[in-house]
């Protein structure tokens, strides 16, 4: 199984949710084309067959299949990692919202009002949400961490990246911790965001760390724990907590406050004794 930091792991948490907007948005568009084909057979029924029929030349037909089709590859898509499939999944997507919308309120004009209601809802409104996920994704470049030992057992850690940081300083003070051979927890109230970009060097040297490091940070670090005030945002990380441990070999733990995060601390320390 590849290495992950918890960066990396937020980053695969954040495509997966992109990803999942989309779904929705395609399944709404088959939601939409479901309902506009009931709403017409409804009306041709209740004008007892008088309703003008619409049809299409064979010829033409392939246009259909092809344009609604695009909702697939545009889900495969966003499940790839590349930089150029998300840009190719915010363009292509942003362009299916908004043709899609277009249809729907000319058709809504043109058969009724609740037509248009349905594309605002089934495809407008989770495509404005695909869209905004997209874009927050495109943006997201990772992040590293720093670190502050002073009131080791309590190791506090922080995410925010800062210019001109040294990351080889923090993992040398993570590695002095676990030299210590005395179980301790990591603490922070700063979850992996989005500021930094992590280098190919960076990567190699966190996986290379870990590695060798693995057996000591299953045995000494008793747990990492978030403080995030946010409920919602609780069970979103939550989300990606049990890959966090398989790779890192410690628990992700959350509290709803710095006093909390401290108490959760003691009483895991307390345990271990």
């Amino acid at each position: 199984m590849p290495t992950q930091s918890p960066a990396q792991a937020l980053a695969i948490h954040n495509q997966n949710k992109v990803t999942l907007f989309w779904l929705t948005t395609a399944v709404g568009a088959a939601l939409f084309v479901t309902f506009q084909l009931f709403f017409y057979v409804n009306d041709f029924v209740r004008a007892q067959g008088t309703a003008p029929a619409i049809t299409s030349e064979p010829d033409v037909l392939w246009v259909f299949p092809s344009f609604y089709g695009l909702w697939i590859v545009l889900v495969l898509l966003a499940l790839l990692e590349s930089r150029r499939a998300q840009w190719a999944v915010m363009i292509l997507g942003s362009l299916m919202v908004v043709l899609n919308t277009l249809g729907g309120a000319s058709d809504g004009l043109r058969d009724g009002w609740y037509i248009a209601f349905s594309a605002v809802l089934f495809i407008t409104l989770p495509g404005l949400f695909a869209i905004a996920a997209s874009w927050r994704n495109l943006n997201s470049k990772g992040t590293t961490m720093s670190m502050n030992s002073a009131d080791f057992p309590l190791v506090w850690m922080s995410f925010a990246h800062e210019p001109g940081q040294d990351t080889q300083k923090d993992f040398d003070e993570f590695a002095a911790n676990l030299q210590r051979g005395e179980p301790f927890v990591l603490l922070s109230e700063t979850p992996p965001g989005d500021d930094h970009e992590h280098s190919p060097e960076e990567k190699k040297r966190t996986s290379l760390w870990m590695k060798t490091h693995k057996a000591q940070l299953r045995r000494l670090v008793l747990a990492l724990i978030m403080v995030e005030p946010s409920a919602a945002k609780r069970l979103g990380f939550k989300a990606f907590a049990g890959l966090f441990t398989k790779v890192w070999g410690y628990p992700l733990m959350f509290a709803a406050s710095r006093k909390q995060a401290i108490e959760m601390a003691n009483d895991l320390l307390r345990k271990d004794r």
